[in-house]
């Protein structure tokens, strides 16, 4: 039987097929939102036992999100691959449990469960490798593909559409080892966020990009 009934919403289809598996392997029912509508309407008609809840969500804020699920008093982890610290407080404030910053190893997300919870940490268990190297394969074409189309159309984009696509990327980029291109994209969101000019992260994502394809 499962462990436990966890819901984890996560717009980025690669990013939050990795952290399903992470969860699945360990035993526990994993329900998949990819908005913050369809994570509301899950949290209200099932019964669950945790949410794991990424904040940037194509069509609602996942601030916005915990606000309206307070009621319903499920706990709820916060995952964002956002580093400004102000985004761990405004979590907390809206009703988080915790925030953990991506990538999330399976480690981390069991250390959660069980401090969240008050349940015992559960050993790891064998991670079956061929589904991990194909998420890992076509996670490498689509950090290629997204970092491309930042750094070429950043021109024609406002600054809540980078600041979403460069948040989107550094966690993608973080949870498959895109070491570089993470640490650019997060800069980037941090750039939009702080209303700096947004050249010279641009450029540090272009460069980071060519190293990524160089391999």
């Amino acid at each position: 039987m499962p462990r436990l009934k966890v819901l984890l919403v996560e717009d980025v289809p690669l990013s939050r097929r990795m952290i399903a598996a992470l969860l699945r392997r360990d035993g526990h029912e994993v329900r998949e939102a990819g908005g913050g509508f369809e994570a509301i309407e899950i949290c209200r008609r099932e019964k669950l036992d945790l949410v794991f809840l990424d904040l940037g969500l194509p069509d609602i804020d996942g601030l916005e999100v915990l606000e309206r699920i307070r009621d319903t008093r499920l706990p709820v982890v916060v995952l964002t691959a956002s580093a400004v610290p102000a985004m761990k407080e405004r979590a907390t404030r809206a009703g988080a449990v915790m925030t953990l910053r991506k990538p999330a190893s399976g480690e981390e997300l069991r250390h959660a469960i069980a401090q969240v919870l008050s349940r015992p940490q559960i050993a790891a268990t064998v991670v079956p490798g061929a589904e991990f190297q194909s998420l890992a394969t076509e996670a490498q074409r689509e950090i290629e593909a997204m970092a491309r189309e930042i750094v070429d159309h950043a021109s024609s984009m406002d600054s809540t559409a980078i600041r979403i696509k460069a948040h989107r990327l550094a966690g993608l980029a973080a949870q498959f080892d895109a070491t570089d291109v993470a640490k650019s994209a997060d800069g980037l969101e941090a750039a939009v966020i702080a209303g700096e000019e947004l050249a010279p992260a641009l450029t540090g994502l272009a460069i980071a990009l060519v190293r990524f394809r160089a391999g």
